[in-house]
């Protein structure tokens, strides 16, 4: 099993190393096997309880838990299915993929959807994963980084949205990434014009009509710090003026929601 895993992995690098860039999310590429072990698929079930058409992200943030945004749940079911691990959703299984059917979950209470407020929530896991090169968690900020901006670092954001306003297929079938620099949230307000962007959003550069598109909600946004880890500091809402646009994409601040977090999950923050 191991050694397929490898092989596996070993030959996507090779075709894709070469491959040219190729439009996702929006101005985006596609990603690696297991380039992003923190990748969830969420699929909200319907009041029947069957899987809808619906799709978005969310992000393993512990073994138990997984942080996604509150527009991207069905308000009417609690039930979702999560999936980790997963990258070309074209095909019916793939061996390094974990599927969840969940109950649990936390919105936060100040979620406003006309402003995109505290678009945040947490999925629990009843059972935690096995981790391996495709499936483990992302560390979240530090508590010493409540009030950092992150502005100048380039982040991360990876989902299977669509590609653009005009995209028929209803989004990517394989995990597809865009990196992008955190930009000021005042130079984010001249440019979205009518969209306030509030203290708790992050907001990232479009100058190459880079962001998100319908379908990536919940999607992660990730930087490299200087300890070489990976650490969470955005969660995209519901919001795609973005989409193929050089509107700057809005996220969901994560650390103006480290308390919630902590006390929703019980998490231990690192100091």
């Amino acid at each position: 099993m191991q050694a397929l895993r490898l092989v596996t992995l070993l030959s996507a690098i090779i075709l894709l190393q070469n491959a040219p860039d190729v439009a996702a999310i929006s101005g985006g590429k596609m990603a690696l096997p297991g380039q992003f072990p923190y990748q969830a698929l969420i699929q909200p079930l319907d009041e029947s309880g069957r899987v809808g058409a619906a799709f978005c992200s969310g992000v393993l943030i512990d073994p138990h838990w997984v942080l996604t945004a509150a527009s991207c749940l069905n308000k009417n079911s609690d039930f979702n299915q999560v999936t980790l691990g997963a990258f070309d959703l074209s095909l019916a299984t793939e061996e390094t993929r974990l599927t969840y059917l969940t109950t649990t979950m936390a919105v936060h209470d100040g979620y406003n959807p006309d402003t995109k407020e505290n678009d945040i929530a947490l999925i629990k896991l009843d059972v935690a994963p096995e981790q391996n090169a495709f499936i483990s968690p992302v560390r979240l900020p530090a508590k010493k980084q409540a009030k950092k901006s992150f502005v100048l670092w380039d982040g991360a954001v990876s989902g299977w949205g669509y590609t653009g306003k005009d995209d028929k297929t209803g989004g990517n079938w394989v995990l597809r990434w865009f990196d992008s620099r955190v930009e000021p949230n005042f130079w984010c307000s001249l440019r979205n014009g009518a969209q306030a962007v509030h203290d708790s959003h992050l907001c990232l550069s479009s100058i190459w009509k880079k962001g998100t598109c319908s379908g990536d909600s919940g999607s992660p946004v990730v930087i490299t710090e200087w300890d070489g880890k990976p650490t969470l500091v955005g969660i995209a809402t519901n919001e795609a003026r973005s989409c193929g646009t050089h509107n700057p994409p809005v996220f969901t601040r994560v650390t103006s929601h480290l308390d919630w977090i902590n006390k929703a999950t019980g998490i231990a923050l690192r100091e």
